[in-house]
């Protein structure tokens, strides 16, 4: 027996030595080498924007095995912000598409945050969004200090 993250693994062997018999059990299904729970544990704390750390936390107060901190980082790159970044610009372009055909006058919002309370700035985003649907049309991260970006 050994877990995998949240994934429990028991491998099972015939006392009578009968291959057909021999086998792993699994908890979850894999994804390519990861658990399917793991990948799902993984993006409930990066959607929620809670920090792993206070989530192994709640997990250990339980006695609940979870992956290490190395493990969410690695589902974030290798999984999350891929398929994140997938269906933001399936959004983008289908909000493009919507904005396009509109035979009225179209009004665009822009807004940038360039600090936290208590925290020295080093990143800024700029948003703009249509007044009319309430729609993101799109967003620019900058790291401060770059040529051609003031606060």
């Amino acid at each position: 027996m050994e877990t995998q993250g949240s994934m429990l693994s028991i491998k099972m062997a015939c006392l009578q030595h009968h291959d057909t018999i021999s086998g792993i059990w699994r908890s979850q299904q894999l994804v390519g080498r990861s658990s399917v729970g793991n990948l799902l544990l993984a993006g409930a704390i990066l959607v929620s924007g809670e920090s792993y750390m206070r989530v192994k936390s709640m997990f250990d107060a339980f006695g609940l095995v979870v992956f290490g901190q190395g493990t969410y980082y690695d589902l974030q790159k290798r999984w999350l912000f891929p398929a994140i970044h997938q269906h933001w610009e399936m959004e983008k372009e289908m909000v493009m598409r919507t904005l396009q055909t509109r035979t009225k006058s179209l009004t665009l919002l822009g807004d940038g945050q360039c600090d936290s309370p208590g925290f020295s700035a080093k990143y800024g985003t700029y948003t703009i969004a249509d007044e009319e649907s309430k729609k993101i049309v799109d967003f620019e991260l900058v790291q401060l200090g770059e040529p051609g970006v003031h606060t």
